[in-house]
């Protein structure tokens, strides 16, 4: 009989352990769903050259633990000082790391930004690439200007500029983070749209609906190409990025 109450003091024991095992696997689940993303733009080791295939990666994490299951992630690249940059698909390795190959065309100096949607959060790190040798190369510390016009350090992102629909309401969202990939908050955004050289600027303010991300919804009385131009400013900063779409 004693031994039968050992047997069962031991398996009552083994499943409180088990119990106890699984609760604090949870809380840690729930601890790190309560993080922020991190993303790490990894770029090769050594000299770029022009004309050579490269891998750029983001390696995504939250709580230290990789982000498998990224909604989107992107690669922006652009050469410092013109508008126009490439916006890439990454492909998912499975393990937390999303990457492209890339060949740049000619020696420059370059910025990628790694645009990451993951788990209801948005990131967009910057990191900036000198291919070759050109005549002036940049200091990975320092933030260049182009020709659109700025003052501080921001870096700005505009989603739903895809599958826009003339006399209906669409929605655009802005991100805007800091050189560290940090959200913004508490700016005044507003976009700017307009048609042709000689046709009408509009105006809209962006409402802030989460730290760093703004959102304004515009109509589009008539189809064919637009521009527009996302505005920030705060203390500090006066930044804009302009964009093409069409309207349908």
């Amino acid at each position: 009989m004693k031994k039968y109450f050992m047997w069962i003091a031991i398996v009552v024991l083994l499943a409180a352990v088990v119990f106890i095992y699984k609760n604090n696997d949870q809380g840690q689940a729930k601890d790190v769903s309560n993080q922020p993303i991190d993303v790490k733009i990894e770029l090769p080791n050594g000299h770029i050259k022009a004309n050579e295939q490269i891998t750029i990666k983001a390696k995504v994490t939250q709580g230290g633990q990789a982000v498998k299951d990224a909604d989107e992630v992107k690669f922006q690249i652009g050469e410092n000082g013109q508008q126009n940059s490439e916006m890439l698909d990454a492909t998912n390795q499975k393990d937390g790391t999303y990457s492209v190959n890339y060949t740049f065309k000619q020696d420059g100096n370059y910025y990628v930004v790694a645009h990451v949607t993951a788990r209801d959060m948005h990131m967009m790190p910057k990191e900036l690439i000198t291919v070759g040798n050109p005549t002036t190369t940049v200091q990975p510390a320092q933030h260049q200007h182009g020709e659109e016009h700025h003052h501080g350090d921001a870096t700005i992102h505009v989603m739903g500029i895809e599958n826009i629909v003339a006399n209906k309401e669409n929605m655009f969202m802005i991100h805007v983070q800091d050189k560290h990939g940090q959200p913004i908050s508490k700016a005044n955004v507003r976009l700017e749209s307009w048609q042709d050289v000689n046709g009408k600027h509009e105006f809209i303010d962006a409402k802030e609906v989460k730290a760093g991300e703004y959102e304004v919804k515009e109509t589009f009385t008539k189809a064919g190409k637009y521009s527009i131009k996302a505005h920030v400013e705060k203390p500090g900063i006066h930044e804009h990025t302009v964009l093409e779409i069409t309207v349908k």
